[in-house]
């Protein structure tokens, strides 16, 4: 805490009139002296020190501890309130907290701009009150009260500065325990004191001027002429100043110009950097290095606002995907590369083993390191059981002076005695988590401990197992337990290098060389096992045999019995299988091997299904929709899911999909925990919907799989069911049919705001009212007409006649508006209304040409040629004409009164095809520009600029400020979020987080 103690605590928000005024009467309030003969009940004579923040604040990561010290220690709060203050959280939490500390009646406002009602925060006049109802319990409410205030308002910074004098007396009156109007009044007798003082003076210094006038008179006289020399180079060096002065401004001006220039590329690199830290698995630095670079509104000025910041920061958010999107979380870091990670049984803790051998405990929650400790690789052993969880409490690990134990519970490390041959103390262990047990080799020796009060159960020597003649290990390649922990198995290689697989029986310590592994009679050169997968009857494994010239490898799944140790079938595959895993009702086993996912029957080995997937199977489960089913990763990120008859189908991906391999994973309940090849840190990955978490999948508004296009209102949507030869019109609130038009080849749209009318297209058309359901307005039937030859705004159609006439016909009236003729060799197809105005052209081969109506030269020419692979649509409910090329490049032109390009980018992830649809939305002006087909959709800001990227084709309903995300098999819904709500959900994801040196200079952090 600070030792500073303040006379007044000014709070206000960091802009233009409120900063102005601030330090003004900072300023003044410093300098201000009690009148002589007055005294104050506090025994001050002045007012020592004000804090404002931008004064007294070091540069500081923590603000908000500093404010809140200066706070304790001040007698008085003072502030500044224009329209502006109510909307900043900050000052309304200076104010809160000066209550709790001091009270409200020591907190002074001054009324800057605006009116009370709006300039005045809640917390200044509103006083939470305790009262007792009749019924003799209480509650809390809000009574209003009265802020003690001062009025500067003014109509120029001048008279602002002026009104401050008045403000100063009253605030100097409140800390000096005073009354206002004898302050007031003891004031302006001293100016008046000081007035007269200053009077007599000057009227003293008069006379003895006008004797010297007198006598300097003949003196000007003679020294006039040379001052007329004199002031004409003046008057040419003040030209000069002038020029000068000129010219530095214009520096200035471009010095300005130049910073934001450099800052906006720099925000615009950071955002780029930022994408790359998230396909990194690494959000928060992300989030991070963003945040230095945005200002907290789009209306302060503290650094230039971009729409790439933007767009960077809400796919780090990562606020648009849906529950069933892995999305990323926190980082678990260490000094060097990550060789070894586990999590406890419970999902509370992470272990991680650095290529140093420091091994670190995080409690995964928070992300705080509760142990730290150097382990071991023993001179016979592998780093993959240097350490393990024993329960959810307990850890073991490798230390040269052997096993310790670690309680986390009790902070209490335990040391586990290993005996050892040839003074190796070291040993490896693999600890077995559902059994209550674990087992233990050094360089000579087996043992099976229990976990619980780490007392040993058996002990082997290696040249005391059946059929092995070593007297030191080389190898041990597996380690498993049954899932009723009856038998334990384990591989060792003889001197040969070929594997023997040995069983322990957990009741008697019986072992028994299952001798399975005899290669039906060859003698092979090389032989490894990959994998073995146990169930209570029988055990499977995964080989790999090669012959004496090492050219041809033989990879095999058998199938083995638990207690007779005979071979029941043995399939041959096509790579390793490093995960098996049984269905629920064991009748299949399911295999990846490689980069394909099979399927054999459990009873006979038969092959039934195989697919061959992009990339390795990292990871294989039981499956979460039913006994049929297996989820796998793979190690290019991707999740799915086997689901019997359907076949292989993508049921998950990561919100952002990491662009490095992944070389382990953990599962949890809320998600999973990876490890990137060749990184130092485990990335956590949840989804935001936990699974312990209430389904409120009947929430979610769900669109039919034929939706066409919903009105502007929201209320409503269109579906086109062409089999049935019916057009519905559906509730989007219930998914109820509201009303329903049955004929063929006809095309349909809403018109105007879509509430109440319908229009059917064909050789004419009809609007209809769907509450009356009768027709409006209808046009002949001599005419062609099709949706896409609405207008913009919904109000007008284009029809095509004989001889290339074309004819605009209102759809609110169905009168005749306008006719022109366009080139004999245009498709009517290829004619855009935009609108009643205003129709575009195009012409494969040809630049796009926008003419107006009755003109016959176009108002506008594109740059470039239009091909039959390009896309051209108009933007509803605002007069823009898009064009989505095939390369991906995305223009976007205004066709109002005049023609010009807003906007051009590319959008990658929506791909050129003819089902793309912008619609602008005014009351949050913004553009929402989606591809059913590639299921992508942007948010795009006043400037078309995207700011947002969602990963399905989305409806927005703005009068619930929500978008409708469908795609195969299921929608979703999610709010559209603004500026300023991502960035308090930056910062409140953040916290207190600061990256590592080494990624700051790695990504350019400033």
């Amino acid at each position: 805490m600070t030792d500073k103690k303040y006379d007044a605590f000014i709070s206000y928000r960091h802009t233009e009139l409120d900063k102005f005024v601030a330090i003004n009467l900072h300023k003044k309030l410093e300098s201000f002296k009690l009148p002589k003969g007055v005294t104050s009940s506090t025994g001050k004579k002045k007012i020592e020190r004000v804090f404002r923040d931008q004064d007294e604040l070091p540069l500081s990561s923590d603000l908000s501890a500093q404010i809140n010290d200066a706070l304790i220690v001040s007698d008085f709060l003072i502030v500044i309130c224009t329209p502006r203050l109510p909307e900043s959280e900050w000052c309304k939490r200076e104010i809160e907290t000066f209550i709790k500390l001091h009270g409200r009646d020591k907190i002074l406002a001054v009324l800057a701009e605006g009116e009370p009602w709006e300039s005045f925060p809640e917390a200044l006049t509103k006083e939470p009150v305790e009262i007792t109802k009749p019924d003799g319990t209480k509650e809390i409410e809000l009574r209003s009260v009265e802020p003690l205030a001062a009025d500067v308002r003014g109509k120029n910074n001048k008279e602002i500065k002026k009104k401050l004098d008045d403000a100063v007396l009253r605030i100097a009156a409140a800390i000096f325990n005073l009354g206002y109007d004898d302050l007031k009044q003891r004031h302006k007798e001293r100016k008046m004191k000081r007035t007269l003082s200053a009077i007599s003076g000057i009227a003293a210094g008069l006379l003895l001027f006008s004797a010297v006038c007198l006598a300097m008179t003949f003196k000007i006289m003679v020294q006039s002429e040379i001052i007329l020399d004199q002031n004409k180079d003046i008057v040419e060096q003040n030209n000069r100043i002038t020029l000068l002065a000129q010219e530095l401004e214009f520096k200035n001006q471009d010095l300005s110009a130049q910073y934001k220039e450099t800052h906006i590329n720099y925000a615009k690199a950071t955002a780029n950097n930022a994408d790359s830290l998230m396909h990194k698995g690494r959000r928060l630095d992300a989030l991070y290095a963003l945040r230095r670079v945005m200002p907290s509104s789009v209306e302060d000025d503290e650094v230039p606002y971009t729409a790439e910041t933007q767009f960077a920061l809400t796919n780090a958010l990562e606020v648009y995907y849906d529950d069933s999107s892995l999305s990323t979380g926190k980082i678990y870091e260490t000094d060097s590369n990550i060789i070894k990670f586990d999590v406890s049984p419970d999902n509370k803790y992470l272990l991680v083993i650095d290529t140093t051998y420091i091994l670190k405990i995080f409690d995964i929650a928070s992300g705080e390191i509760i142990h730290t400790a150097h382990v071991d690789v023993p001179l016979f052993g592998t780093e993959r059981n240097i350490a393990g969880f024993l329960d959810s409490q307990t850890v073991i690990y490798n230390t040269s002076e052997g096993l310790i134990s670690y309680d986390i519970a009790k902070n209490s490390p335990v040391s586990v005695y290993i005996p050892a041959t040839n003074d190796v103390l070291s040993a490896n262990v693999v600890p077995f988590k559902q059994s209550n047990l674990f087992f233990a080799y050094d360089s000579s020796t087996i043992y099976v401990y229990k976990s619980d009060d780490l007392s040993s159960l058996y002990s082997y020597k290696f040249s005391e197992l059946p059929n092995q003649t070593k007297d030191i290990l080389t190898n041990l390649d597996y380690i498993g337990i049954t899932p009723n922990s009856e038998y334990l198995l384990f591989t060792v290689e003889n001197y040969d290098g070929l594997p023997i697989l040995y069983r322990i029986r957990m009741d008697d310590g019986d072992v028994t060389d299952l001798n399975v592994l005899d290669f039906g009679g060859a003698d092979p050169m090389f032989s490894q096992v990959a994998a073995i997968y146990l169930t209570n009857d029988a055990y499977y494994i995964s080989d790999m045999v090669t012959s004496s010239d090492f050219l041809d490898a033989i990879y095999s799944i058998s199938s083995y019995d638990m207690i007779t140790g005979k071979k029941n079938w043995s399939t041959e595959v096509d790579s390793y299988a490093k995960k098996m895993y049984k269905n629920s009702d064991g009748t299949n086993l399911f295999v990846g091997a490689g980069n394909y996912f099979l399927i054999l029957d459990s009873i006979t080995g038969e092959k039934t299904y195989s697919y061959a997937d992009s990339a390795d199977i990292l990871y294989l489960q039981r499956g979460s929709f039913n006994g049929d089913t297996a989820d796998y990763i793979t190690t290019d990120s991707c999740i799915k899911s086997y689901m019997g008859a359907m076949g292989v189908w993508k049921f998950g991906l990561f919100a952002t999909v990491p662009d490095m391999e992944i070389c382990d994973l953990a599962i949890t309940k809320d998600g999973a925990l990876m490890q990137f090849k060749d990184n130092n840190y485990i990335t956590g990955y949840y989804y935001k919907k936990a699974s312990d978490s209430e389904d409120n999948s009947d929430e979610v508004t769900r669109l039919s799989e034929d939706c066409k296009e919903i009105s502007r209102s929201g209320d409503l949507y269109l579906a086109n069911t062409n089999f049935s030869n019916e057009t519905q019109i559906y509730k989007t609130s219930t998914n109820e049919i509201a009303y329903t038009y049955t004929s063929s080849n006809r095309d349909f749209s809403f018109v105007d705001d879509g509430s109440s009318c319908l229009v059917a297209f064909g050789n004419g058309f009809e609007v209809y009212d769907f509450v009356s359901k009768k027709p409006v307005c209808a046009a002949p039937g001599t005419y062609s007409f099709a949706s896409s030859c609405v207008s913009c705004d919904k109000k007008y159609i284009l029809g095509s006649g004989e001889n290339n006439s074309y004819t605009v016909f209102s759809l609110l009236t169905g009168e005749e508006v306008s006719t022109f003729s366009v080139d004999e060799d245009i498709l009517p197809s290829n004619v855009i209304l935009i609108n009643k105005d205003t129709y575009a052209t195009v012409e494969y081969g040809e630049k796009l040409k926008i003419y107006k109506v009755g003109d016959t030269s176009p108002c506008f020419t594109s740059t470039t040629a239009i091909s039959r692979e390009d896309s051209i649509f108009t933007c509803d409910y605002k007069d823009m004409l898009c064009i989505s090329y095939e390369n991906c490049s995305f223009e976007v032109y205004s066709a109002g009164d005049t023609v010009e390009l807003v906007q051009s980018f590319y959008a990658m992830d929506i791909q050129y095809l003819s089902d793309s649809t912008m619609i602008y939305y005014p009351d949050k002006d913004i553009y929402v520009l989606s591809n059913i087909d590639s299921e992508g959709t942007y948010i795009m800001n006043s400037d078309c600029e995207p700011i947002a990227y969602l990963p399905r084709a989305a409806y927005y309903i703005e009068s619930e400020n929500k978008f409708i995300c469908y795609g195969y098999a299921y929608n979703y819904t999610t709010p559209f979020y603004t500026y300023e709500e991502l960035i308090k959900m930056a910062d409140e994801t953040l916290g207190d987080y600061q990256p590592s040196q080494r990624i700051t200079a790695q990504f350019n952090i400033k």
